[in-house]
């Protein structure tokens, strides 16, 4: 994370682990809202705002998977829109992100499948199975969200 930067991407500003909660990682903080509190307020978006939002989503997307990295938890409340931009979107929350999935287990440490039901690709869910066509289908997911204000029913945001 802290080789990617990107202005769709929050950047890692520190890194460490704490007594007692583990790894954590300090982000920018952005402020604004997320996509799910905009579809909240809005309901779809027109297609010209949804197709700018959504490019820098995909550009910054591919930074993140030339770095080596898979969201793995891609979905409109892990998406932040800046106030002075309303176009800029911004991808956040790597709690669950892995690095290179060639060299580690696919799996989370417990042996269980982690992310956000309503984002995960069939194999993610069913296997555990995780790379850049995760993070892209979670992508599919909230952008037919966004431009038809049809939510997925798993309670998920």
């Amino acid at each position: 994370m802290a080789l990617v930067h990107h202005p769709n991407v929050a950047t890692l500003l520190d890194f460490g682990a704490l007594p007692g909660l583990g790894s954590v990682l300090v982000m920018e903080l952005v402020e604004g809202e997320t996509l799910a509190q905009r579809l909240a307020r809005v309901g779809a978006l027109r297609l010209g705002e949804a197709l700018r939002l959504f490019y820098g989503i995909l550009d910054g997307l591919e930074a993140l998977h030339t770095a080596g990295i898979i969201h793995r938890d891609l979905k409109p409340s892990n998406i932040l829109i800046a106030p002075g931009n309303p176009e800029v979107a911004k991808i956040c929350d790597f709690g669950i992100a892995r690095s290179d999935t060639r060299f580690q287990s696919r799996l989370s440490h417990s042996g269980t499948v982690v992310g956000t039901l309503a984002f995960m690709a069939p194999e993610q869910l069913m296997s555990g199975e995780v790379d850049e066509r995760t993070d892209i289908y979670a992508v599919a997911l909230m952008l037919r969200e966004a431009l038809t204000d049809t939510r997925r029913r798993t309670g998920a945001r």
